[in-house]
């Protein structure tokens, strides 16, 4: 079992598996029903990933009517599924993200790219998909604030997890240990009750779930059941940057 001195995981309802037609209604009765930190915004331009996200507008909607009933506005984690995120970072900031996440395998300066949503005053994240070995991204791991292990392909919901990435994930735990990087490390797709303690011995911090949670019968329970699971199979651990 991987040993996490301060830090309990964390599980981030991505809201792309909820309800496009009225987003705050699919969400509102699990947001406003307890303190839940961090939403998961999944931003897509139909060329890197198959299929078309939320945008910036939404986010901003919603971030405004968390505000007007002062129940506490989660974060926004926004991941860039899109071949230029240096292109579209921008218009999420504005709209009141807190994270930015694009993905490793892009055509662009990955440094320069952190350094600059840094620079604004966002987390950054770096996304590797399935297929891509962890060594391709090795040398943004000291200019990111964490890591998102895709456990399926992007685009579309529902994807049962690749157990290939069990083992990129432990690599990367490893990395971090030895190297002394201060990376959270999170997996995107496929996340359930079955496969939490095997990611957990992996090393994963940040659990995004979405259809495990939206596809659910009633979502707040299926929540409030993922996080129980993380509360007692986890034992503490520290990414120091992302509270």
């Amino acid at each position: 079992m991987v040993v996490r001195p301060n830090y309990l995981p964390r599980l981030v309802p991505s809201v792309l598996a909820a309800s496009r037609l009225d987003p705050w209604g699919a969400i509102a009765p699990l947001f406003l029903g307890r303190r839940v930190p961090w939403i998961h915004w999944d931003a897509m331009d139909g060329r890197f990933a198959p299929n078309v996200g939320l945008d910036s507008g939404t986010l901003g909607s919603l971030r405004k009517k968390f505000l007007e009933r002062g129940a506490g506005c989660p974060k926004f984690a926004v991941h860039l599924m899109v071949e230029r995120p240096d292109l579209r970072w921008e218009a999420f900031r504005g709209a009141g993200a807190e994270s930015i996440v694009f993905h490793g395998e892009c055509a662009v300066d990955g440094h320069a790219l952190a350094q600059k949503i840094h620079g604004a005053g966002l987390l950054v994240g770096v996304a590797i998909n399935p297929r891509t070995p962890l060594e391709s991204c090795m040398p943004l791991l000291d200019a990111v604030d964490w890591v998102i292990f895709m456990g399926v392909e992007p685009g579309f919901c529902g994807q049962k997890f690749q157990d290939s990435v069990l083992e990129k994930i432990s690599l990367a735990h490893r990395r971090r240990r030895e190297q002394k990087f201060s990376f959270a490390i999170g997996v995107d797709g496929g996340v359930c009750a079955e496969n939490i303690p095997r990611l957990l011995d992996a090393g994963t911090d940040i659990f995004i779930a979405g259809s495990g949670i939206f596809h659910s019968p009633n979502p707040s329970v299926a929540y409030d059941h993922l996080s129980n699971l993380l509360r007692r199979n986890g034992t503490k651990d520290a990414p120091p940057r992302l509270d």
